[in-house]
């Protein structure tokens, strides 16, 4: 019974506090509206980008897993201009979700969200180069792309990098001049 009490007790203490600075901190927001305006030490500029409504919905929509009307937000933000639209709509038709796989229109929504600047659009994309999924297997196209990037930012594109350099083939890590005349596997150079 004693605990019980003292529970109370504290949740009633907890409460109160909470009241006191809420209520304290209404009073400074409205004695000094320049502090809601903007946080300490964050520029406007410094503030991240409002992501498109768009693609919020859509994020929804995968979690509820209705693929098809995802699919077609994704295509009203690519018209609009997002990348990140034009990126997922490439993985969705390499991967067959919501629409039918579909890998050459991959590859051209791969390369548009490319000359948006996406990194992970780039990586998609010489994955496919290295493995030979839906374009022809170009390992120097993949090496070129993996590099890019890397140079990015893209981390499983480093990741890669490193695995073929831990190849046991000396030819395909070095990417040696016999790979580049015979554009082809590095065992056959």
């Amino acid at each position: 019974m004693e605990r019980r009490i003292s529970l109370k007790r504290r949740t009633y203490r907890w409460r109160a506090r909470y009241s006191v600075v809420l209520i304290l901190s209404t009073v400074l927001l409205q004695a000094f509206p320049a502090l809601a305006a903007e946080p300490v030490g964050v520029a406007a500029s410094d503030a991240p980008p409002e992501e498109d409504p768009l693609l919020s919905e859509a994020r929804m929509l995968i979690r509820q897993r209705d693929f098809k009307r995802a699919v077609s937000l994704w295509r009203k933000a690519a018209t609009k201009g997002s990348i990140e639209a034009k990126f997922r709509i490439g993985i969705a038709y390499r991967n067959g979700t919501g629409v039918p796989r579909d890998l050459a229109k991959s590859r051209y929504w791969l390369s548009k969200a490319i000359a948006g600047g996406n990194a992970e659009a780039r990586f998609a994309l010489a994955m496919m180069h290295l493995s030979g999924l839906g374009v022809p297997r170009d390992r120097d196209k993949a090496l070129e792309e993996l590099n890019t990037a890397s140079l990015a930012g893209h981390e499983g594109a480093k990741e890669q990098l490193a695995k073929i350099g831990r190849s046991s083939s000396v030819a395909f890590a070095s990417a040696d001049s016999r790979v580049l005349a015979n554009r082809g596997d590095p065992r056959e150079a």
